[in-house]
């Protein structure tokens, strides 16, 4: 009889707890980390693996006009080619350049890529901070297409490799 008393009085504690944990803790499945670092929020958070990547520096032409985008690609099993397209936008250019490339899957590796984005009209980039997007359609033929976007921010330079 003491027994299940001192069981039952354990779990109206354990429980009692755990209702005046709710008021401290907040769950907030959609919410950056970056938002609430308070200590009185825990933050449920999806994390997205991107198989696609863009360099960090990317190489100015001396004129302006054209941005060449390296990255890199790791297909998903039964990836045989892609179609990536790669968007450069920066404050000079009021707008978006587009550049396209088309490449092999490589099995058990990454594939590299190049894209060469040409400036709009008579706009040219310049120097400093850019933000630089992808939108890879990886072709397994018989199984579906992956398609995927990211975007990151870049530092364009002249002469860059």
């Amino acid at each position: 009889m003491i027994a299940g008393i001192a069981t039952i009085a354990l779990i109206v504690f354990t429980a009692s707890q755990a209702a005046s944990a709710r008021g401290f803790f907040t769950f907030s499945p959609n919410q950056f980390a970056q938002e609430s670092r308070d200590g009185t929020t825990i933050l449920a958070r999806r994390l997205t693996s991107i198989p696609f990547g863009i360099q960090d520096n990317l190489a100015l032409s001396t004129d302006g006009q054209t941005v060449t985008v390296r990255g890199h690609g790791d297909c998903p099993d039964g990836g045989e080619d892609f179609n990536l397209r790669a968007t450069i936008s920066q404050d000079s250019l009021d707008g978006l350049a587009v550049g396209h490339t088309k490449g092999q899957c490589v099995s058990g590796g990454l594939a590299f890529w190049t894209v060469e984005v040409m400036a709009p009209g008579p706009k040219t980039f310049s120097s400093g901070d850019a933000q630089a997007c992808g939108h890879v359609v990886i072709h397994r033929y018989g199984r579906g297409d992956f398609v995927s976007d990211w975007c990151k921010s870049v530092t364009l330079e002249v002469g860059s490799p």
